[in-house]
């Protein structure tokens, strides 16, 4: 489960950068877009004393894993080793405009 941007700070008793809750209720990917260090810096604190268990980010990291691993990121290499890898004449083109 992916939240939306900063979706999580709407969440009562959460913030921008500060929600066991969210993740507690199963959010598994955080999107943080400006308060992410302090997020994670909370969210590492919040694991230490309790209010977020160890193995409740066991398994958001084993459920994150495992939709990456079916759709074959690790299989592929590096982004930087792929055809096309640093081409910015393609991102620029027209095929993308």
């Amino acid at each position: 489960v992916i939240g939306d941007w900063n979706g999580h700070g709407q969440v009562p008793t959460c913030s921008n950068n500060h929600c066991a809750a969210a993740i507690n209720a199963g959010v598994d990917m955080i999107m943080v877009p400006e308060d992410w260090k302090a997020f994670l810096s909370n969210t590492i604190q919040d694991v230490k004393n309790g209010a977020i268990s160890t193995s409740r980010i066991d398994d958001a990291a084993r459920r994150i894993l495992r939709v990456k691993m079916r759709a074959g990121m690790f299989e592929k290499g590096k982004p930087s080793t792929r055809y096309l890898a640093g081409s910015e004449d393609v991102l620029w083109g027209e095929q993308v405009k």
